[in-house]
């Protein structure tokens, strides 16, 4: 998916909601509908009625992503099973944040001490 539409802070925003859910943002799902009603009105020449082919691409988007549990209707924190949730790549990197935010502040403390 390209997510050249979107802004700076919903791709920032994205790269924390995919870590920690495993789904798209309701940002990048519409990002996705706007190419695939741009790419179907290309093939065809602009002909057909837009609304008509707004409401297939909405479907078709949604029943992929549905299939392949990234809707953004289908996020949740609480996956099945707390191995899904820590082994997500977003968590390990929160939690080494964290870490490495404490570490440095206690280092700090000590040092001005």
């Amino acid at each position: 998916m390209s997510t050249a539409s979107l802004p700076l802070y919903a791709k920032v925003e994205g790269f924390f909601w995919n870590a920690a859910t495993g789904t798209l943002t309701q940002a990048q799902k519409d990002a996705l509908v706007a190419q695939q009603v741009a790419s179907v009105t290309q093939a065809g020449g602009g002909s057909g009625d837009p609304a008509q082919i707004a409401a297939q691409a909405q479907s078709d988007v949604t029943t992929v992503l549905t299939q392949d549990n990234a809707d953004p209707s289908q996020a949740s924190l609480f996956s099945p099973g707390l191995d899904a949730i820590l082994q997500k790549a977003g968590w390990v990197i929160a939690i080494v944040a964290v870490a490495a935010l404490l570490y440095f502040a206690i280092q700090a403390y000590y040092a001005l001490r």
